[in-house]
């Protein structure tokens, strides 16, 4: 009997201790599950180029990389082509040198870039694009906005500035960025949203200060005939416009519009009523970067076929009113 009885303590010992163990392997197994899940893009490497961090614009986008891809548990490797096509070609083929596992870029050169995108893909690395796309049709997806709609509305705005506060007179210079088709396609916009201007509403001069705040700044102090607007694609040509306005004792009756802005330099100007700036257009960049990263997290989970091809953001037009809402 006491045999029987010691049979049965042992086998019962047995089982709670299979069971413990069982228990604690779903424990783990589970907590497992819940890292990866938290971290959907663990082990993978993303290289991102970047079009030029001299507009503020992009620093944010460098910060929202980071801190986002950080959170996804993805290694980053971001590059600032600098506006140059052969430093941005050299920035793709490193990335497939280093073995990325997704390619983020935005084009500087969208015809001239395919050869390399071609080589690339070849190697069936996936590649997002955003902001610039490049004449190229093998992308997993791209993120942007709608650039010639943010001119539109941006032209609708100053066409009432102009009516309500200018007497519907008024002389118009526009700063564009010829390298960029889709901040030419803002400054198209732009025009459609003025309206027939007659003859008391004249775009007196149309220039390229290619995104460069000090050439902007000279333009605008060389520029002899009188001008009430001034609007620019980029938010460097804004800065120049307000920096050479400021250094002229110009007219505080001049205003500049901007139909790309984003960070700390283009909040403190509405923020302090800088009598020369003022609107701008915001897409802000945490909105765009997490597009990007949803789409990562996405073709990684195998679900390319859900992911658009396209894929477009919202955008504001921030003054001194609102500014508030929108601030970084």
């Amino acid at each position: 009997m006491r045999k029987i009885i010691k049979v049965l303590s042992l086998v019962l010992c047995l089982m709670i201790l299979t069971s413990l163990f069982t228990a604690c392997t779903e424990s783990s197994s589970g907590t497992a599950k819940t890292s990866t899940s938290d971290k959907p893009l663990s082990g993978k490497k993303i290289g991102v180029s970047l079009y030029y961090k001299g507009d503020e614009w992009y620093v944010n986008m460098d910060k929202e990389f980071k801190e986002q891809g950080a959170a996804l548990g993805a290694e980053m490797i971001i590059q600032d082509a600098n506006a140059s096509p052969e430093t941005q070609q050299a920035q793709l083929e490193n990335f497939v040198t280093q073995q990325c596992d997704m390619i983020m870029f935005c084009a500087v050169d969208p015809e001239g870039i395919g050869t390399t995108l071609d080589s690339i893909a070849g190697k069936n690395i996936p590649i997002v694009g955003f902001d610039e796309p490049p004449v190229w049709d093998d992308l997993v997806s791209f993120v942007a906005w709608d650039n010639y709609k943010t001119g539109v509305e941006m032209g609708k705005y100053v066409r009432k500035y102009i009516d309500e506060k200018k007497g519907g007179k008024a002389n118009i210079v526009i700063f564009n960025l010829a390298q960029s088709p889709l901040c030419m396609s803002r400054a198209e916009g732009f025009k459609e949203g003025l309206g027939d201007m007659g003859s008391n509403i004249k775009i007196i001069a149309e220039q390229d200060p290619e995104n460069n705040e000090e050439k902007a700044s000279n333009m605008i102090t060389n520029i002899k005939e009188p001008f009430d607007i001034v609007f620019t694609v980029t938010d460097p040509g804004a800065f120049g416009a307000v920096a050479a306005l400021e250094a002229m004792g110009a007219s505080k009756d001049i205003k500049v519009f901007s139909c790309g802005g984003y960070g700390e330099k283009t909040y403190n100007l509405l923020k302090d009523q800088n009598p020369y700036y003022e609107a701008v257009v915001v897409i802000p960049p945490a909105e765009l970067v997490k597009s990007l990263m949803d789409i990562a997290v996405k073709y990684f989970e195998g679900k390319a076929s859900e992911i658009p091809k396209r894929v477009d953001c919202n955008f504001e037009i921030a003054d001194k009113n609102n500014y508030k809402s929108l601030e970084p």
